[in-house]
């Protein structure tokens, strides 16, 4: 079965459980999103009617954790590959707001920033990434330049 997309085989499960009347157990091994996973869902909406109105749909789902750091952070860099700002950044400091003990989150969330041409706000979320995870050579890469260039 071959994808063209990045939640492709997000289907992969269903056709192999019609197919096989099964559940391998490798799809618990690779975590791809149901394709009517809250993950899936919340994204579908935030392109189709806009990221507050996601937000506010799927609530619980952010609140809880049945929608990952890892889906949010994806949707923002999707955002992010279509020239999306505003979505972009809001997405970003949505999974920070969620998980202010990530040092991704914050590290995501400087590269928006960075992208949009803040770059003392890039230099705090860096800086804040490297206090939770002083092994982040992304964010420390990142410092150089922006300081580099900051006068």
């Amino acid at each position: 079965m071959f994808t063209n997309s990045q939640n492709g085989l997000a289907i992969a499960p269903a056709i192999v459980r019609e197919a096989t009347g099964s559940e391998p157990l490798v799809f618990s091994w690779i975590k791809y999103d149901a394709y009517n996973s809250d993950s899936m869902r919340f994204a579908k909406t935030a392109r189709d009617q806009g990221v507050e109105a996601a937000i506010e749909q799927f609530d619980a789902a952010l609140k809880n954790g049945s929608i990952p750091e890892d889906s949010v952070n994806s949707l923002g860099y999707r955002f992010l590959g279509k020239k999306r700002i505003a979505e972009k950044n809001r997405i970003f400091q949505l999974n920070n707001d969620l998980r202010p003990q990530s040092a991704n989150t914050y590290d995501s969330l400087a590269e928006a920033y960075m992208d949009s041409g803040d770059k003392p706000l890039a230099i705090q979320f860096y800086e804040k990434s490297l206090l939770l995870n002083p092994n982040n050579s992304n964010a420390t890469s990142q410092l150089k330049k922006l300081k580099s260039t900051t006068p």
